[in-house]
């Protein structure tokens, strides 16, 4: 049994953890959704107001968030998609959404449409449209787990490069140690190698949360 899921585990890792899979996957998700429901899209994968959702206690997850949001403040995306959690954050004094698909984008011009937002399109493990040191927050969940691990270890360069001194990081990360992580055949990303990003990076004051959430860990740290 224990092989039997490894298999499928690693079937999973194999088949879905590619960029060019998500890109085409979520633009197909997107285009078939209502555009007109009031609802924005992507609560299935969790729901920001509900403190027992099924992947875990996503309400403290939107508290953190908010509690590191200053009008004054330049907020990154990594993930944006729906702009499910995008919505929380438009009291920012600058957005920058980030994402693989541009049709996500259309869709928060529609369903968010705020002067504040600006929009920069990845290739997945890159950041080279911000500038560095303007960034006073990056935050991403429901994303970086299907991040090949070399696009995972770029990205705390670039997260490093476009933040200010003393900027924060939030971030969702898939973790060999939880067990829906190695389930759902995330990338196989262990606590020693993102604790190694995050000191080859020079971040400080780690903090790895590994039970708000049943599918990863949340990472918090800072650029000093």
């Amino acid at each position: 049994m224990r092989f039997f899921r490894f298999a499928k585990g690693l079937y999973k890792t194999i088949k879905y953890n590619f960029p060019w899979y998500q890109k085409s996957h979520w633009k197909n998700e997107l285009a078939q959704y209502d555009w007109n429901s009031a609802k924005l899209f992507g609560y299935d994968w969790g729901d920001p107001e509900d403190s027992n959702d099924r992947w875990g206690n996503y309400l403290e997850i939107k508290k953190k968030l908010l509690r590191n949001i200053r009008p004054t403040a330049t907020v990154l995306e990594i993930g944006s998609l729906g702009g499910k959690w995008t919505q929380y954050i438009l009291h920012a004094r600058h957005i920058i959404c980030v994402d693989i698909n541009e049709l996500g984008f259309e869709y928060i011009k529609k369903k968010l449409p705020h002067e504040n937002i600006t929009f920069y399109l990845t290739g997945g493990d890159e950041l080279h449209g911000v500038e560095d040191g303007t960034v006073d927050f990056v935050f991403s969940l429901d994303t970086l787990v299907r991040v090949p691990k070399t696009f995972t270890k770029r990205y705390f360069g670039e997260i490093y490069r476009v933040l200010k001194p003393g900027g924060k990081m939030l971030l969702h990360l898939p973790c060999t140690q939880k067990l829906v992580s190695r389930a759902k055949g995330f990338t196989r990303l262990s606590l020693e190698q993102i604790e190694q990003y995050c000191k080859e990076y020079n971040f400080k004051d780690i903090v790895i949360d590994k039970e708000i959430i049943i599918h990863g860990i949340i990472l918090e740290a800072h650029k000093p």
